[in-house]
């Protein structure tokens, strides 16, 4: 029924243009409703309030019918002033109302939210340097379009959806952080919102944007956006975390202020968040450079800043702590500890594991001496402890990480390591002894390696060397002095042989 009548002409067309008619002081203009006329009168209160009143005209045929019940019907309104209004007031009865036309001066329009299905409103020939287009408790989930024509070059538009009432996920148009004209929109004190998402193309949130929008818990920023002014999402209690893309430029230092936030990740590195926020007193003086936040945790990609509140005399003070591992590129690595202390020049247990610093404060990989012991840390950085092949040697590393030289029992077996830390493997003379370490490293005792009988010490003594012979009975081993095996088994390069009474092998 409602289509029936705009088809037929059912519209509000308050058009200069349309009716070629000069609006007087009191502009007005001829509307049609159906068959009925009415004249449209704009009203001036104290030169500067206006709001529309249609009047019933005697130019019409038609049975006495009131504005108001056909108000509804209307789908298109144009506003035309030739003199200056303050504040224009939208009737709650074109509640049907999907586009609407301002033509000349003005700075404020009150009662856009008697109109849920506006789809554009049209701005043109307006010099003001402020536009508010008030839209207090808007209580749909789209939001119009905003069309300018001649308007003053520094005009800002400001977007009023104080206590909105629309869904719970809003998605901002990008337009509406447009560069020309500057729109500042606000969804403060909204109990609804839970969700926000910004479109491609937005550049800035504004000040105040989701001011004490307690219930908003997940905000959602593209990349590409350059700034976040002062208190956007101040007072919102239960957003926790948050991502900020690498493009921001600026973020006012009260942005966050009061908000639930614990978690910043942000798609840049720890320099360059030191300068997003700029503090600035009322003598110009650079006073801060943090987030009004304590304890909220930034990840930068180069590593974790901490966001603290320190009492600096009259002046209550926020600072950013680097903590945590930082980058410096090229595979090195600084630490700050939970102080924002550098460690420098000696081992440090970080996160359960053992690193070391140089005098620098870069972290140590290889060999590292301290206190006149030698360590090794793995390409992570990692202190290394037990067995270590390096280059192709093999190190052993006490549980303390040092190094280990000389004589050293590990797993019931007896080792030797060089001064340089090598193990040793091969006849090695040591005090004046020799000895034999197997292929693993271990050393050989009570049996026979290349022929020459070794101790239970692992001490070579006994000079005589043994060799495998045969004949026609079988093998046998028997030394330079004559004796051979016999009764007995022994281990004979690492294997071990039995032989019988004669003095054969059983099991050559």
């Amino acid at each position: 029924m409602k289509k029936a009548f705009v088809s037929l002409f059912m519209s509000l067309c308050i058009l200069i243009s349309m009716f070629n008619t000069v609006l007087a002081y009191d502009d007005s203009g001829e509307c049609y409703i159906g068959d009925d006329v009415y004249i449209w009168r704009y009203t001036l209160v104290d030169n500067m309030y206006g709001f529309m009143e249609f009047v019933k005209t005697n130019k019409t045929s038609c049975s006495e019918k009131s504005f108001a019940s056909h108000a509804s019907l209307v789908d298109r309104v144009s506003v035309a002033s030739s003199s200056f209004v303050g504040n224009f007031a939208i009737p709650a009865s074109l509640s049907s109302v999907h586009s609407i036309s301002f033509s000349g001066e003005f700075y404020k329009v009150s009662g856009l939210s008697n109109c849920p299905w506006l789809e554009k409103i049209n701005i043109s020939n307006n010099a003001s340097s402020y536009i508010i287009l008030d839209m207090t408790g808007w209580p749909s989930e789209t939001f119009p379009d905003i069309v300018t024509d001649g308007i003053a070059p520094d005009c800002r538009i400001g977007l009023n959806f104080e206590g909105y009432k629309g869904s719970s996920n809003v998605a901002v148009p990008s337009k509406y952080t447009g560069s020309f004209p500057e729109f500042e929109y606000s969804f403060s004190d909204s109990n609804v919102i839970t969700n926000v998402s910004f479109a491609n193309g937005t550049r800035t949130v504004p000040e105040a944007a989701f001011y004490n929008c307690k219930n908003l818990t997940s905000v959602t920023l593209p990349s590409g956006l350059h700034t976040i002014e002062y208190s956007a999402f101040k007072k919102c209690t239960n957003l926790k975390s948050i991502t900020i893309p690498g493009t921001i430029k600026s973020i006012g230092f009260n942005a966050f202020t009061g908000s639930g936030l614990e978690s910043i990740k942000y798609y840049g590195d720890s320099g360059k968040w030191m300068t997003l926020v700029k503090e600035i007193d009322s003598s110009e003086t650079l006073i801060g450079t943090a987030l009004h936040l304590d304890g909220t945790i930034v990840h930068c990609n180069d590593g974790d800043i901490v966001i603290r509140k320190t009492d600096n005399g009259y002046m209550d003070k926020y600072i950013n702590v680097r903590v945590g591992w930082f980058s410096l590129g090229n595979g090195k690595w600084m630490y700050f500890d939970n102080d924002g202390k550098v460690i420098y020049n000696k081992i440090a247990t970080v996160d359960g594991h053992k690193y070391a610093f140089d005098d620098q404060g870069v972290m140590i990989t290889g060999w590292a001496k301290f206190n006149n012991k030698w360590y090794f840390f793995n390409k992570s950085g990692i202190m290394a402890t037990g067995w270590l092949n390096n280059n192709n040697k093999w190190f052993y590393l006490s549980s303390d990480g040092s190094m280990v030289t000389g004589w050293q029992k590990i797993g019931g077996k007896w080792y030797f390591f060089n001064s340089e830390g090598a193990m040793v493997t091969g006849w090695k003379q040591i005090e004046g002894y020799y000895y034999f370490f197997k292929s693993d490293g271990s050393m050989a005792a009570n049996e026979f390696c290349s022929g020459y009988w070794l101790e239970l010490s692992g001490k070579w003594l006994y000079k005589e060397r043994a060799s495998w012979k045969k004949d026609s009975k079988g093998w046998y081993y028997q030394d330079t002095s004559g004796w051979y095996a016999k009764n007995a088994t022994y281990k004979i390069d690492g294997k071990n042989y039995n032989f019988n009474s004669e003095g054969y092998c059983t099991n050559p």
